[in-house]
C-alpha cells in the first residue's frame, strides 16, 4: 500500500497534497491588497487555500501599518 506523500507526484503542489492527509489550510494573514490584487483568489484556486483566519492584532497591523 502506498503512503499518501509518495503518492504525490513532484509536479502536484505540496499544500494541495495535504488535503489526501484530510487537512484544510488556512491563511493567518489579511491585507486588502490580498482581496483586491485577486491574490487570494489564486491561492484558493491554485494552492488549494481553504480559509483565511485572523486575530485582533493582525487587524490593527494591517490597518494601521498600510496605505490601503
Amino acid at each position: 500500500m502506498t503512503t499518501p506523500a509518495l503518492s504525490i507526484s513532484k509536479k502536484t503542489n505540496p499544500l494541495r497534497g495535504l488535503s489526501e492527509y484530510g487537512q484544510s489550510v488556512w491563511l493567518d494573514y489579511i491585507r486588502r491588497s490580498l482581496i483586491t490584487s485577486g491574490e487570494l483568489k489564486r491561492l484558493v484556486a491554485e494552492d488549494g487555500l481553504r480559509g483565511v483566519t485572523s486575530n485582533p492584532s493582525i487587524f490593527e497591523k494591517a490597518i494601521i501599518g498600510s496605505t490601503d
